[in-house]
């Protein structure tokens, strides 16, 4: 009788500890599997595709177009939008950089002023046809396209347009570049079209 006993307090034993076993186990594989699921689905949510293509394309930018522009100011407290400086003909020039699809779509929309020695900078991933219009947009600018060699291929003094049916300005050759800055600022800062920015920016 005895041994009896001692055979079923060893046979619950055993299924105490396999159970254990057999939890720990389950939790281990359905805690894998949420953490797969998650990492799966984790590139497909808005912000961390945002926060993916922003990062990849300042590092893009840093890389291709570190000779145009000296990064670190922080950030714009108008648009959240990293900032950077560029020297043209002698004078800086804080600039806005516009990254990404959203930055770049939205540009200096609603703006009601900007300061004489500030712009924003808008880099695309290749050189490729570029237009501009000014909807919503409440300043005068000057667009100045630039060339990936870092030449200014068209500037264009763009006037504000409220209205539902805004001109577009397409420049006269593809670029890489977009600079806005104040109305008059280009003629004043003596940008002209063929000047190659690459030795005055940083």
């Amino acid at each position: 009788m005895d041994r009896q006993y001692q055979q079923y307090q060893q046979y619950q034993q055993y299924r105490h500890v396999m159970g254990t076993c057999v939890d720990r186990r389950n939790r281990l594989f359905w805690g894998t599997l949420l953490l797969a699921l998650l990492l799966l689905l984790l590139p497909t949510l808005p912000f961390a595709t945002e926060i993916r293509r922003d990062s990849a394309d300042l590092r893009h930018f840093l890389k291709e177009g570190g000779g145009l522009v000296k990064p670190g100011f922080g950030f714009s407290p108008e648009s959240g939008l990293r900032e950077g400086e560029m020297q043209i003909h002698g004078t800086s020039i804080i600039v806005e950089l516009a990254l990404d699809s959203p930055s770049q779509a939205k540009g200096l929309m609603g703006r009601e002023v900007m300061p004489e020695n500030r712009g924003m900078l808008f880099l695309f991933p290749q050189t490729q046809p570029l237009s501009f219009w000014m909807k919503n947009t409440l300043i005068p600018l000057d667009i100045i396209y630039i060339s990936e060699a870092g030449d200014v291929i068209d500037i264009v003094q763009a006037e504000p347009c409220r209205t539902r049916q805004c001109p577009s300005y397409p420049a006269k050759a593809p670029g890489k570049y977009v600079l806005e800055l104040n109305s008059g600022m280009a003629e004043k800062l003596g940008l002209k079209v063929g000047d190659n920015l690459n030795w005055h920016w940083r």
